[in-house]
């Protein structure tokens, strides 16, 4: 699998998982809190120890019963504010601890946001790309050198940009241009065909948005990763 569909499979994955752990973690928070026949109400915490325990009234008749919640903040004496079931008064909660069963789903909104991101910013730039190639400016640029992109890794290797020398006749200035990222080494292929120069698209409006086009390394070139 060459680097840009590995990159474009992890944010697929970061996707899916996503929205694995958001969907299952919103039907355990509506199945476990299902507050259809509960009653709120409030009780007085008389121990701490095993769960949290509630001395509380229903119908006048005192009930005490405990759930498996705990918070930092609750002390014995402490009014709280539960809810207990209308077929089964001995079976109570607390709304403001069933809010960690959000946590699952919260999780998984992150993961499913950074997919979503990585997935929409891959697109932008192939709409770019596809833009620029139909309505930029074509120029051609001199190749000067291959370096490494350290700020990037996929599988194991840092991806390679082309920079290349292109003369503005406006001005007359030299401008260095880079291209996307390259998950091989050109170096060679460059070498063997003796590749002078590359074709760049540009806007001819803003001379900052441009794409180095290297589709000629990737001619017979065959990815064994």
């Amino acid at each position: 699998m060459n680097g840009e569909k590995a990159i474009k499979f992890l944010w697929s994955v970061f996707t899916i998982v996503g929205a694995i752990i958001v969907i299952i973690g919103l039907i355990v928070f509506f199945t476990a809190c299902n507050y259809k026949d509960k009653v709120d109400t409030v009780g007085i915490i008389t121990d701490t120890g095993n769960g949290t325990t509630v001395s509380y009234n229903v119908d006048g008749e005192e009930h005490e019963s405990s759930f498996s919640g705990y918070s930092s903040s609750f002390h014995v004496g402490d009014e709280i504010e539960i809810y207990y079931d209308k077929d089964d008064v001995n079976k109570i909660g607390s709304k403001s601890l069933d809010l960690l069963y959000l946590i699952l789903p919260g999780l998984g909104s992150i993961f499913l946001l950074i997919g979503v991101i990585g997935l929409a910013v891959l697109s932008h730039k192939k709409k770019k790309e596809k833009n620029l190639r139909e309505n930029g400016e074509l120029v051609y640029a001199a190749y000067s050198e291959t370096i490494m992109n350290m700020n990037i890794r996929v599988n194991g290797r840092h991806p390679y940009n082309i920079i290349v020398q292109w003369n503005n006749p406006e001005d007359g200035k030299k401008y260095l241009l880079k291209s996307k990222n390259i998950y091989f080494n050109p170096e060679m292929i460059i070498e063997e065909r003796n590749i002078k120069t590359f074709p760049v698209y540009m806007n001819p409006n803003n001379k900052k948005k441009y794409f180095v086009d290297v589709d000629i390394l990737n001619k017979d070139v065959v990815d064994l990763t």
